[in-house]
């Protein structure tokens, strides 16, 4: 599972990654990640974004996370980019 812990610098780090039973996995499908979605950070260091890389593809985000997803086209890659950007500006961060 990710959690907010796990977004630093930009990436997600999977050191110390939380371990969920696999009937708690299945339960909670909205929650799982693909690659391209964009998480961001709910609690602490509210507004971080990272984009989800093939590493983490299938994890589950813990509710300290937020998922944005988008339909696969040009435009989606093209907004992922963007909500990372601008999520990770310091003047959307501060408000």
């Amino acid at each position: 599972m990710i959690r907010a812990a796990d977004v630093q610098d930009g990436r997600l780090r999977n050191d110390e990654p939380k371990l969920i039973s696999r009937r708690v996995h299945e339960a909670n499908r909205r929650s799982q990640l693909r690659v391209g979605d964009v998480v961001v950070v709910l609690v602490g260091r509210v507004g971080e974004p990272v984009l989800v890389t093939g590493e983490f593809h299938d994890w589950n985000a813990s509710r300290t996370i937020g998922v944005i997803r988008m339909t696969e086209s040009d435009e989606a890659s093209w907004l992922r980019l963007w909500l990372r950007v601008w999520f990770g500006s310091s003047e959307v961060r501060e408000v």
